[in-house]
């Protein structure tokens, strides 16, 4: 199984259906998290949490460590071509993957993807630092991908993969 990764706002979402149009099978860490989330703390207000998992980050560990192990064991039992797994390297899941595609998008444009999102600025700021800069994720990559254009570029982009 292949991973695709990126900070937020990169695009790796996109990547992802773009690459199930095309008949592939793509798990989503994401999803699997919520999931996770729901089963264990029924009824939590998501927006709120990432509210304040992403402001502090002792709470962020902490909701990792509830969250992780089961996506993780999901991802593990797939038989997805590809993982989107957006906090790959900070979970240390990346020898889990034959290879890694990186997505990557300045952060001008991963901010104002985010602001067109509804995230407001402090929000959306709190979210880019808690994640590792692209450029260590960049060294450790297979593959490194740049959004910073159009839909049809990042199509044109994925043939590659």
């Amino acid at each position: 199984m292949n991973a695709i990764t990126g900070n937020i706002g990169a695009g790796k979402s996109e990547a992802a259906k773009i690459l199930e149009s095309r008949g592939f099978k793509v798990i989503d860490a994401d999803k699997i998290a919520h999931e996770v989330l729901e089963r264990e703390m029924p009824g939590l207000a998501r927006e709120a949490l990432g509210e304040v998992a992403f402001a502090d980050p002792e709470f962020r560990k902490n909701l990792e460590e509830l969250i992780h192990p089961g996506v993780k064991a999901a991802i593990l039992a797939s038989d997805a071509d590809f993982a989107e797994v957006p906090l790959l390297f900070e979970a240390g899941w990346q020898d889990l993957f034959d290879k890694i595609i990186l997505i990557t998008a300045s952060e001008t444009v991963r901010l104002e993807r985010l602001l067109a999102r509804g995230y407001t600025k402090e929000h959306a700021l709190n979210r880019m630092a808690s994640q590792i800069p692209q450029e260590e994720k960049i060294a450790r990559a297979n593959i490194v991908i740049e959004n910073n254009g159009t839909l049809t570029e990042l199509k044109e982009a994925l043939k590659q993969v």
